[in-house]
C-alpha cells in the first residue's frame, strides 16, 4: 500500500517540519527559499553575482519504489531539479552538505540525470558531475511543468512533458533523502508530492 505525501509550498512551517536545507559543494552562499503566495523560489544574490543555489531534502529517508513529482517553472537558463542522496554531512560551519548525489534536472532543452561526486581539489567548482541520462526536447521557459521521478533499485525513471527517460546506476542508494533544488537561474516550485 502506497503512502501519499503532499507538501503545501505556501506553508513555511511544513517545510521546516518535514524538510531540511542541504547544500551542494558548488554553493557560494547558504540561503533559503523565498515564500510567495503559491510557490517558493530562489532569489538573485548580488554578493555572488548570480542566482542562489538552494535545496531542501526530506528529513525522513525513503526507499525503492518512491515516486516524487515536482510542479515547477524556470526563467531562461534556470534548472529546477529533483535531488536524491543518502550522503550528507555537517561541515565546519554547521551546514548540511552533499557528498555523492543524483539530480534530475529540467531545462530548456529537455531533461538530464546526473550523478554528482564531490571534487574538492577543483576550488572554482568542487564537483565532478557525470551525465547518466538525457533526453532532448523543447521546454518553454515560464511554463509550469511536472517533473516526475521514480527511484527503483539501480534505476531512475523520469516522466516530463509526455517523455520518458530511464538511467541505471549501481550506486543509487536503497534508502535516500529526496527533495528539490533551484539552481543556475530563477526557479519556482508550486508543489512537491511523494508516494512511497
Amino acid at each position: 500500500m502506497m503512502a501519499f505525501y503532499s507538501l503545501n509550498i505556501g506553508e513555511k512551517n511544513r517545510i521546516e517540519d518535514d524538510f531540511m536545507y542541504a547544500y551542494s559543494p558548488v554553493c557560494k552562499d547558504f540561503n533559503e527559499f523565498v515564500f510567495e503566495d503559491n510557490h517558493i523560489q530562489n532569489s538573485f544574490n548580488k554578493d555572488i553575482g548570480g542566482w542562489n543555489h538552494i535545496s531542501i531534502l526530506t528529513k525522513n529517508r525513503f526507499s525503492s519504489g518512491t515516486i516524487a513529482v515536482a510542479k515547477c517553472s524556470f526563467k531562461s537558463y534556470g534548472a529546477p531539479a529533483i535531488v536524491i542522496t543518502d550522503d550528507i554531512f555537517i561541515d565546519k560551519n554547521g551546514k548540511l552538505i552533499y557528498g555523492h548525489y543524483y539530480e534530475v534536472v529540467a531545462y530548456e532543452n529537455g531533461v538530464n540525470i546526473w550523478s554528482v561526486q564531490p571534487y574538492p581539489k577543483r576550488l572554482e567548482r568542487p564537483i565532478m558531475p557525470t551525465k547518466i541520462g538525457f533526453l532532448n526536447f523543447p521546454v518553454m521557459a515560464d511554463s509550469e511543468i511536472e517533473l516526475e521521478v521514480k527511484i527503483e533499485k539501480n534505476l531512475i525513471i523520469v516522466k516530463m512533458c509526455n517523455h520518458i527517460l530511464e538511467a541505471s546506476d549501481s550506486n543509487i542508494p536503497e534508502k535516500f533523502h529526496i527533495g528539490i533544488t533551484a539552481c543556475e537561474g530563477e526557479n519556482k516550485f508550486y508543489k512537491f508530492n511523494l508516494m512511497s
